[in-house]
C-alpha cells in the first residue's frame, strides 16, 4: 500500500467517489485514488466546530459476539457516516485482517491500519496508532471475532477486549437481534459481567426487522443491562460483502460501488444515533508509547525495492513499507499478473 498520502490531502479534502467505480488501482497512492475519485469540501457542522476547538479526537472500538455478526458492514457504513459529517476517519482492523482493512480503505479512501499485538510489543504499536491519530478526527476500530477471543482461550492477549483496553477506547457492542427478543438482554449481559473492568459504552443491534422489533430488543437492554442502546441496523440491499471459502473476496479484486454505501449510510444516519456515539468516544489521552530504534533516514538512500503489488499479492503491513520509504528506500511497485 506504501505512503498513506494523508499528508499530503488538505485536512477539508475527503474522497467522495460518487459514481464512480472505486476500484484499487496497481500502485496508486490514496492521494491519486482521492484523485481518481474526485473529492469534496467538509460541510462545516456544529460537531466539527467543537472538535476543532477541543483538538481531542474521537476513537471507538466496534465489537462483536463472534465473527460473522456483521462488523465489517457496519463499520464500513459508519466510515462513511462520519465522512459525510466532515470528520477525518482513520479505520483500524484488530489482529492480523488483510481482507477487512482492504475494504476499509476501498469504501473511505483511507489506508486502514492493522493493530497487531502479536507482533508488534505495546509501546510500538500505542506509537504508531498515536503517530496516525495526529491526521485523525476519529479512529473506527473493528474488532476481530467475539469480543473476548484472543491467543488460545485468553482474553487478555491478542483479543478485541485487550486492545481495547490498551487504547483506552470504549467498546460499542455489535449483537445480532435476528430471531430473538428478551433472550438479547442475557448475550449483552454475559459479555458485561465476563470482564466487569472493560468500557463496554454501548450497544448496536444488527438484523432489525422492524421499529417495533427494535422498540423490544432496546428495553430489554436498557432494562436489564443498564447500557445505552444506539440504534440498529436494518438489512440493505446492495451493501452485502462477497465471501469464499477463507473469508470475504478482497476489495482489489472487487468493484466496490460508491452508490450504495452512501445510501447505506444515509440509513445509519436515521437508524443509528451518531451524536450519542461520538459523545461516547472522546480519546481523553492518547496510549503511552515509544519508539524502538530505528534506522537513519538515509539508510536506503539508492536502494530501490520491487514491490509486487496487484489483485493476488497485497497483504502487506502499511506501516512497513512507510518505515523504508521515510529511510529513503525507493518502492517500485509492479503486478505478476498484469506487467508480465
Amino acid at each position: 500500500m506504501g505512503r498513506t498520502g494523508e499528508e499530503d490531502a488538505k485536512p477539508e479534502d475527503q474522497p467522495v467517489g460518487d459514481d464512480q467505480q472505486l476500484r484499487w488501482e496497481v500502485g496508486c497512492s490514496d492521494a491519486h485514488r482521492r484523485q481518481s475519485a474526485g473529492v469534496r469540501r467538509y460541510i462545516p457542522t456544529t460537531l466539527n466546530r467543537i472538535r476543532v476547538m477541543t483538538a481531542k479526537p474521537y476513537a471507538f472500538v466496534l465489537a462483536g459476539t463472534g465473527s460473522g455478526c456483521g462488523k465489517t458492514t457496519v463499520t464500513l457504513g459508519l466510515l462513511r457516516v462520519l465522512q459525510q459529517r466532515g470528520l477525518r476517519v482513520q479505520p483500524y482492523k484488530v489482529g492480523p485482517d488483510y481482507l477487512d482493512t482492504g475494504w476499509h480503505t476501498a469504501v473511505c479512501g483511507v489506508t486502514s491500519r492493522n493493530l497487531d499485538s502479536f507482533m508488534l510489543p505495546t509501546p510500538t504499536l500505542n506509537a504508531l496508532f498515536n503517530e496516525q491519530m495526529q491526521q485523525a478526527d476519529v479512529a473506527v476500530i473493528e474488532g476481530v471475532m467475539g469480543l473476548y477471543d484472543g491467543y488460545g482461550t485468553d482474553p487478555a492477549y491478542c483479543s478485541t477486549a485487550a486492545m481495547a483496553k490498551q487504547l483506552g477506547c470504549p467498546v460499542i457492542l455489535l449483537v445480532d437481534g435476528k430471531a430473538v427478543s428478551t433472550s438479547i438482554a442475557a448475550t449483552v449481559m454475559g459479555f458485561q459481567h465476563f470482564d466487569p473492568s472493560l468500557n463496554i459504552a454501548g450497544v448496536i443491534v444488527n438484523r432489525v426487522n422492524s421499529a417495533a422489533h427494535f422498540a423490544l430488543l432496546k428495553t430489554a437492554i436498557e432494562q436489564y443491562c443498564a447500557l445505552p442502546v444506539l440504534g440498529h441496523v436494518p438489512s440493505v440491499e446492495g451493501i452485502s460483502l462477497p465471501e469464499r471459502h477463507l473469508g470475504l473476496v478482497t476489495a482489489r479484486e472487487s468493484f466496490v460501488t460508491a452508490q450504495p454505501w452512501r445510501d447505506f449510510a444515509a440509513t445509519l444516519e436515521q437508524t443509528l444515533d451518531i451524536d450519542r456515539l461520538l459523545a461516547l468516544s472522546p480519546l481523553s489521552a492518547l496510549p503511552q508509547g515509544a519508539w524502538p530504534a530505528l534506522p537513519a533516514a538515509d539508510a536506503g538512500r539508492g536502494l530501490r525495492l520491487a514491490l509486487a503489488d496487484d489483485e493476488a499479492f497485497n497483504f502487506y503491513y502499511p506501516d512497513n513499507i512507510l518505515l523504508l520509504e521515510r529511510c529513503g528506500v525507493e518502492i517500485v511497485r509492479f503486478s505478476p499478473l498484469h506487467d508480465a
